[in-house]
């Protein structure tokens, strides 16, 4: 597979659908691929005929994070300064789906986890597949959460929320990522695309010119420090990949065994 087909747009109507397309990874995107989904979004959003964007995932996952094998070889090869400008494509796209002046909507066809369950909580909402599962397994391998997750989060679930699920790397059903107010809706799995598009149907028939100030204003009013929580996600984040847990962390996940804390 080429680089250029891990993100595979499709434009019918005025819905435009970005599917991350590395399916034999669920969906795991090295720099290359969070580089091609920035240029994506920014494509889409100077195209007058799209009105919304949806974003899912080819196979049975939506997004499993950035690629941890890369970063870990980033790493060893280059240093932190090479794995910091992972955590930098990462949030581009946040601002990027952000500043969109279209409403994107994250289709969660399976596993979302990590920088993939941040990339969901990026979009405007969520629908999600019943087979959908959520989580934050960085702190199982050493890491923190980035992608602005940090102030995201924190809009929608209470702090100790957040924290259980920051804190135990533990994964979440669809039903009960709905429950805490993650996800807008949950339907079956076939029926998942049709629900979404559906949707995106619904707003695309609405003024481009209301829905984009609407969302600009509403993002205003909910948003106050989500360059404060990036920057710190980046500092944190690069402290992690610098200590010994996170250097653990790597190691076993690309060896395929359980981390070994030091200090435990």
């Amino acid at each position: 597979m080429s680089a250029d087909e891990l993100v595979r747009p499709e434009i019918g109507g005025a819905v435009a659908t970005l599917t991350l397309n590395r399916p034999e990874a669920r969906n795991a995107l090295p720099k290359r691929g969070w580089m091609l989904l920035h240029d994506q979004l920014e494509r889409l959003g100077a195209d007058a005929t799209v009105r919304a964007v949806v974003l899912t995932g080819e196979g049975t996952a939506f997004c499993s994070g950035d690629d941890i094998k890369e970063c870990a070889e980033l790493m060893e090869r280059e240093g932190l300064f090479a794995v910091r400008e992972i955590t930098l494509a990462i949030q581009r796209v946040t601002r990027d789906i952000v500043a969109l002046p279209k409403p994107v909507i994250a289709a969660v066809n399976g596993w979302a986890l990590g920088a993939g369950f941040e990339l969901a909580l990026a979009c405007d909402f969520v629908y999600a597949a019943e087979s959908a599962r959520f989580g934050f397994p960085e702190t199982s391998i050493g890491l923190t959460i980035t992608g602005g997750v940090s102030r995201l989060l924190t809009q929608t679930i209470s702090l100790p929320q957040a924290k259980e699920l920051a804190f135990t790397a533990r994964r979440i059903t669809a039903q009960e990522a709905l429950a805490l107010g993650l996800v807008n809706r949950v339907v079956p799995d076939s029926e998942l695309l049709a629900a979404v598009r559906a949707t995106a149907d619904e707003i695309a028939a609405n003024s481009p010119t209301a829905i984009a100030l609407q969302k600009a204003g509403l993002n205003a009013a909910a948003e106050s420090t989500l360059e404060s929580a990036l920057e710190h996600e980046t500092a944190t984040v690069c402290t992690a990949l610098a200590s010994e847990d996170g250097r653990e962390g790597m190691r076993a996940f690309v060896e395929k065994r359980p981390a070994v804390w030091p200090g435990a």
